[in-house]
């Protein structure tokens, strides 16, 4: 049996963890051709060595993307985040198999257009709006068959200063960085070195070295004893993966990336201001060097536990059960968008106008939509609130014109529900909200609208029965079974008490489920 034609889709090719599994599948998964929508970075090299086809999509993008994914047994997305070119052009090519991988937690990923959702941990499934459609897997790191036969700077052998790493982004904050510790004076008394990857100098500190953006990290970190990674952001996990992969020892925020996967013994957690974190990282350096027997024993444990569960192959192994899954399941039934609403009109001057709205810029043809045939209106209509381009109290009128020339649709019908109930009309968005949830009840987005407007209603027998029939089609959602809790208490707390500002407090506790749960 041949391997199926696959198109990987990513946004840009530069540094992180979504690049890396990118490059990592396709040197592992044959027949694919990998399509870069804007920019063309640092992977793209590899990218282009690996892939059996290269694209990197010019203006226009639309028709482009579309035609490549015709030609497609499988569509895989790698987080699109709040961008819907990718997944429009997915549902519109008509694809047998649609699916994304999230790679970290942002906002929406676009859930309702996919048949399916890879999750690089399963702290995402929070993130999503279809947890029963979604899959957990590893993160596939590089790991050589040994710790690489480097002397640690503790050895009694080595009289070499002990080697700091840091990873970095000007986009990602930091609890502390290396240069702030370094200023501490704390490690003054140490020999140390320390590199700096993907930042600029920021210290004239002669103990750092910048090294601006590194394409393979892992050569460095073979040759460190200790990574530091002060970050506040989730979307670093994967770099202490690496560093245990290939024997620095990670020194960490104790954020729920790692210490979620990761004891203390395996990643030493420093926690609170600069000062403190230094004292600590100083403790934590003279602990090895005083045992040097020790510092070997967690290099070659961290390195095991890697290689035993975040291994390249493995991580390959569940994707390519995934596509064959998809692949002989039946034609997938929820999609809002199909090649038919493009058989009527020039599918050129429409890719033009969808180019046209996604520009950066204010569009400047929207003229042009009522010329076109009224499947094609529709699915503008959409694309302008979608993307939002449009002012928000012309949200109602341009979806509801959407809903008119299309029909009833799940993306169509959620929308809409949606803004009418922000227009206060409670009953007809409770209708159209109802039509999505039969549409798709595998997504949780309907059962969180149906929820909030009953809650608007003060109707909380009603919102409480909403979740509970969502969570019977949901029930790995993280999200609907914290809100059914909310709710619940909320039920209990107004049979007891009717008090006037309940609604009020009702909401408040509502957006604190929600934002606890990491939904957007």
């Amino acid at each position: 049996m041949s391997e199926p034609r696959i198109i990987r889709v990513f946004p840009r090719l530069c540094m992180g963890g979504a690049e890396n599994a990118i490059v990592q599948l396709l040197e592992h998964v044959g027949n694919t051709h990998m399509v870069v929508t804007h920019t063309d970075g640092m992977r793209a090299a590899d990218a282009r060595r690996l892939a059996d086809a290269y694209t990197l999509l010019q203006r226009p993008r639309f028709l482009g993307l579309l035609q490549a994914m015709q030609e497609a047994e499988i569509v895989h997305v790698h987080t699109i985040n709040d961008h819907p070119l990718i997944p429009l052009a997915a549902q519109l090519s008509g694809a047998p198999v649609i699916l994304q991988t999230v790679h970290n937690q942002l906002t929406s990923q676009h859930c309702h257009f996919m048949d399916h959702s890879i999750l690089v941990g399963d702290e995402l499934l929070g993130q999503v709006a279809t947890p029963s459609r979604s899959t957990v897997i590893p993160n596939g790191i590089p790991c050589p068959d040994v710790v690489p036969p480097v002397t640690p700077w503790c050895a009694v052998e080595s009289s070499r200063p002990v080697k700091l790493v840091e990873m970095r982004r000007e986009d990602k904050l930091m609890h502390w960085s290396l240069s702030e510790l370094l200023a501490t004076g704390a490690l003054d008394d140490l020999d140390v070195r320390c590199q700096v990857l993907g930042f600029h100098a920021e210290s004239t500190d002669p103990r750092l070295e910048y090294l601006g953006p590194i394409a393979n990290p892992y050569p460095l970190l073979a040759q460190a004893d200790f990574l530091v990674m002060g970050t506040q952001t989730e979307t670093f996990g994967r770099t202490v993966y690496e560093a245990m992969a290939w024997g620095a020892l990670p020194v960490a925020t104790p954020i729920d990336a790692f210490t979620r996967v990761f004891s203390p013994e395996q990643v030493a957690y420093i926690d609170g201001d600069v000062h403190a974190a230094a004292k600590m990282l100083r403790a934590h350096i003279e602990r090895y060097r005083s045992n040097p027997t020790a510092y070997r024993v967690r290099q070659e444990a961290n390195h095991r536990f890697v290689r035993d569960h975040f291994g390249i192959l493995r991580m390959t192994e569940r994707t390519l059960a995934i596509y064959q899954q998809l692949s002989q399941s039946p034609q997938r039934t929820h999609r809002s968008f199909s090649p038919d609403d493009l058989a009527e009109g020039d599918i050129r001057h429409f890719g033009e106008l969808v180019d046209d709205i996604l520009e950066p810029s204010p569009p400047k043809r929207l003229s042009e939509i009522a010329a076109m045939p009224p499947r094609m209106q529709g699915i503008l209509y959409w694309l302008i609130v979608a993307s939002g381009k449009a002012d928000p109290s012309k949200h109602l009128g341009l979806i509801a014109a959407a809903h008119q020339r299309l029909g009833s649709r799940f993306i169509l019908d959620l929308r809409l529900g949606q803004s009418l109930i922000e227009a206060r009309r409670h009953t007809p968005g409770i209708q159209a909200l109802t039509r999505a949830h039969r549409t798709d009840p595998t997504n949780i987005d309907p059962v969180i609208g149906l929820a909030e407007a009953w809650v608007g209603l003060r109707d909380m027998v009603r919102a409480v029965e909403a979740v509970r029939e969502g969570m019977v089609h949901a029930p790995g959602s993280p999200y609907l079974s914290r809100l059914l809790y909310q709710l619940e208490q909320l039920e209990q707390f107004e049979r007891t008490t009717r008090v006037e500002s309940q609604p009020y407090r009702t909401q408040i506790s509502m957006s604190e489920a929600r934002t606890s749960s990491g939904e957007p």
